[in-house]
């Protein structure tokens, strides 16, 4: 599986979503399965996309003895022109491939384009651009002249052709900022941009273009809304193939917060215009490329399901449409900016931030230390920077059953990886502190946190003790103990142990059923619930990854999730649904009985650690072929799903499905200390 040869190929408009083609906090752009630019999402504009910009596409145009044909390389084409008959569109982040299909073509054409995603490397994984590659490949018996048009739209603020360093293109200004499409000059093929067209000139302008493969005719306007476009023309002789480069790169450094304060965009640090990220991305293109690549090639040397390798790389998609990085450094990633737009939620991040922590580990760091900066007198920690965009506005009431515990394991997760003991140093008073908090929600003296709030559940109310939170909780314990003996902090260390082992006692003696761990207890008023949670150890699946061991008996959780199969597995053909009753059926609500395919994920990520590969393969299998066979939709994973139709129930592009990635360390059985020399050794 190299990066241009995907598993799964859609025709012609089928998949309801597109690659996003874009860098680390610099918005992007989609190429869809049409063929078309389906949404432009790169001035500071993540919940209202400019979709599908009608002089914003790709054209084709060719020239032989027998015949002139000429197609916009969409379908439907925009303002009444000729369109490509059928294409095939596949996709592996950050690649997305088209195969376009005519029989009046006499050439086969197919296009890759991706953004530089390269492993260790933030910065040039962060660039504002999109490169791509067509490659002409004749069918016929005779030299045919071969011309690619480019087109992207402006506005009435001008535009300006340049040549610079072996590149050609033009820069077209617009509110806020400006785009750039050009492409690198090579010998034998002639780059040519186009005059200025408004929609008024659509008809010259395109029979220009289809007479000839230029512009010899067609003098171009001046008007409110320009449009200019790029022009590769060549030659090539029968049956001969010939690649083509070329970038489309944007520049919006005036990012605001949702009060309107200024936070810009850290490409600005780097480049002056659009101009510079076009000519220096086209100019390091097969290094962009071969180091893009590598990623994919990285994932195939673990030898995974071939469905697996395609939802690992296709989660990532989450870090190109919903992060911010801006321009004093800070970096966050959004819930979703389609579906609950909330800065760097704890939440998501405890669920989804594996990958961020494995190949860009320095942005990890600095979103933990931004944490840690928030963190409440108290030790509460907050349950995210701000919402929608912010960093500075954080909130602290919501889920904090969970936050700190969660903060704690991070804190523990994020140094075993990077071995940073200066970060250690600087974070163990916090931790010390978020423990702090975390206990004074023990309101029953049972050493474990209570229901004192909502949890990831957020619309399921859970009572007194429950397996979900108090499981995190005695993690975190065990985390904490570990920091507090590398710290050499013997007294707190000994206060943690001491916590874990009567806590651990009271979640067994309240918990317990039997067969797996009830939801909740609240002995106190009698509420009990014995509904069977898919993702109750999810507190175990953490500590399997920090290296702590069984959190519990191992009889146990062997039971616990083969009921899990037996029940929440079971009850659907699509995962595994979230909540079931011991004898077999749904609890209702709007979490318990829908399938989430982050707590999918996570349940067989922990089976693989104990050795059900069976059981937790066949639920992550079940629950990403809904999305790439029935949904058709790798590109915008929904929090949640129907268990009966498999349809999407809410949440679109959700950061805490990046959670897949839990499944790689599983797989190979190591913790998260051993995963480092995989990565070390394997991407970088």
């Amino acid at each position: 599986m190299g990066c241009e040869e995907f598993p799964v190929e859609y025709g012609l408009g089928e998949a309801k979503s597109g690659v996003p083609l874009g860098g680390l906090g610099t918005g992007y752009i989609t190429l869809g399965s049409d063929g078309a630019f389906q949404e432009i999402v790169t001035m500071g504009n993540p919940r209202s996309p400019i979709l599908r910009p009608e002089r914003s596409f790709l054209a084709i145009f060719t020239s032989s003895a027998e015949c002139k044909v000429a197609k916009v390389l969409e379908n439907p084409a925009p303002l009444g022109l000729p369109a490509v008959k059928y294409l095939k569109y596949s996709g592996l982040f950050p690649f997305a491939n088209i195969r376009y299909i005519d029989d009046e073509l006499p050439v086969d054409l197919r296009l890759t384009a991706f953004s530089p995603f390269v492993s260790g490397d933030s910065k040039h994984s962060g660039l504002p651009v999109a490169l791509f590659k067509l490659v002409a490949r004749s069918k016929v018996s005779e030299p045919l002249t071969v011309a690619v048009l480019f087109s992207w739209e402006g506005s009435s603020l001008g535009s300006k052709v340049f040549e610079e360093e072996g590149v050609k293109g033009v820069t077209l200004e617009v509110e806020q900022g400006n785009y750039t499409i050009a492409s690198t000059i090579e010998k034998g093929i002639e780059v040519e941009v186009s005059p200025p067209w408004t929609k008024s000139d659509v008809k010259l302008f395109w029979d220009d273009f289809a007479e000839d493969g230029k512009f010899a005719e067609f003098k171009g306007s001046l008007g409110e809304d320009i449009a200019r476009a790029l022009v590769l023309r060549f030659t090539i002789t029968p049956f001969e193939e010939k690649d083509t480069v070329f970038a489309l790169s944007w520049f919006f450094p005036d990012l605001r917060d949702s009060e309107g304060k200024f936070i810009g965009r850290m490409y600005a640090n780097w480049f002056n215009d659009s101009k510079e990220v076009a000519v220096y991305a086209l100019r390091k293109f097969r290094n962009l490329y071969e180091q893009t690549s590598a990623l994919h090639r990285g994932v195939k040397a673990f030898k995974l399901p071939e469905w697996l390798e395609d939802a690992l790389l296709n989660s990532l998609y989450s870090l190109a449409k919903n992060t911010l990085w801006i321009k004093d450094g800070k970096f966050a990633h959004s819930e979703s900016f389609t579906g609950c737009p909330i800065t760097e939620t704890i939440v998501c991040r405890f669920n989804g931030s594996l990958p961020i922590l494995l190949f860009f580990p320095e942005l990890e760091l600095k979103v933990i230390r931004h944490f840690a900066f928030l963190q409440r007198e108290d030790g509460a920690i907050p349950f995210a920077f701000g919402k929608p965009e912010f960093f500075d506005k954080p909130y602290y009431e919501t889920q904090k059953s969970l936050d700190s515990s969660e903060f704690v394991l991070m804190v523990y997760r994020d140094y075993l990886f990077t071995g940073d003991e200066k970060f250690l140093e600087d974070l163990y008073p916090h931790v010390k502190k978020a423990i702090r908090y975390a206990q004074s929600l023990d309101t029953d003296g049972d050493y474990l946190v209570n229901e004192v709030s909502m949890q990831y559940y957020d619309q399921w109310r859970f009572y007194g003790t429950s397996a979900y939170v108090a499981g995190i909780w005695l993690t975190a314990l065990r985390a904490a103990e570990e920091m507090a003996k590398i710290i050499g902090d013997e007294k707190f260390s000994a206060e943690c142990r001491a916590w874990f082992d009567k806590g651990r006692e009271n979640y067994e003696r309240k918990l317990w059923n039997g067969t797996y761990y009830r939801l909740y207890n609240e002995p106190e008023t009698g509420k009990i619930s014995e509904v069977c949670l898919c993702n109750q150890l999810m507190g175990q699946l953490y500590a399997y990854l920090l290296g702590l061991g069984d959190m519990f008996p191992r009889e146990h959780i062997v039971s616990t999730l083969q009921a899990i199969f037996r029940l929440n597995v079971r009850a659907t053909k699509f995962g595994a649904v979230s909540g079931v009753r011991p004898d077999g059926t749904p609890e209702p609500g709007p979490h318990s009985e829908t399938v989430i395919f982050g707590e999918v994920m996570n349940y067989a990520a922990t089976c693989l650690y104990v050795g059900l590969r069976d059981e937790g393969l066949e639920a992550a299998r079940k629950a990403y072929e809904n999305i790439i066979y029935y949904q058709k939709s790798p590109w915008n994973i929904h929090f949640s799903y129907d268990r009966e139709t498999g349809k999407p129930v809410w949440g679109s592009n959700y950061y805490s499905n990046m959670c897949v990635w839990h499944l790689l360390p599983a797989w190979l059985r190591v913790d998260i200390g051993k995963l480092r020399e995989y990565i070390r050794n394997t991407f970088h």
